[in-house]
């Protein structure tokens, strides 16, 4: 079913999108600049599908203040482009990704996107690589490339520079397999009070 609600609410549950929708959609977004809400419950989509719509967030002038992509399986690559997102667009105040396999590496990178001060999370995951944990390679590995990600997103120079940074009210991440590493950095995030994780 979907529902819109003039021009600042969406809502689409329960509906099969696939890559054509998602590509719709994206489109869409870079023409609605007065969306706030956007839900896609349940809608099947990608790591893909959801790169098509972060890139669609990060270089289009929406203030989106909700999204939800609760049970669709973007794993940790949808996750880590919609941090790309959340860095360069602060106005977001409630990211549900509940059951959507986001993983330790995507859950991570989502909370380097939300604070100040990644340092915390550096040497947390340097210390972990240190005593020589798989997770916590994957998990540097993460980190630079969520790095990489943002220094090219701001080299292309079609991000509409920096915005007013507000702290996240909701980081819904239930039904994850977050592992040690993530579950310990979004405590750290949770410390720093940049957002309430649920």
């Amino acid at each position: 079913s979907a529902e819109a609600t003039g021009a600042c609410d969406f809502a689409l549950a329960h509906v099969c999108a696939g890559a054509s929708g998602a590509a719709a959609l994206a489109d869409a977004l870079r023409r609605t600049p007065a969306l706030r809400t956007l839900r896609l419950h349940h809608c099947g989509l990608l790591k893909s599908d959801v790169q098509e719509i972060a890139r669609a967030l990060t270089y289009t002038r929406i203030e989106l203040t909700v999204l939800s992509l609760r049970q669709n399986r973007i794993g940790a690559s949808g996750a880590i482009c919609l941090a790309g997102w959340l860095r360069t667009d602060s106005r977001c105040l409630a990211l549900d990704l509940t059951k959507c396999a986001v993983r330790s590496t995507g859950a991570l990178a989502l909370c380097l996107a939300l604070t100040e001060d990644s340092s915390a999370f550096t040497e947390m995951v340097a210390r972990a690589v240190a005593a020589g944990t798989a997770i916590a390679r994957e998990t540097a590995a993460t980190i630079e490339q969520w790095r990489a990600q943002h220094q090219d997103a701001a080299a292309e120079g079609r991000v509409h520079g920096a915005r007013s940074r507000r702290r996240m009210g909701a980081l819904m991440l239930a039904d994850n397999s977050l592992g040690d590493v993530a579950a310990a950095a979004v405590g750290v995030l949770v410390g720093q009070g940049e957002a309430a994780p649920r």
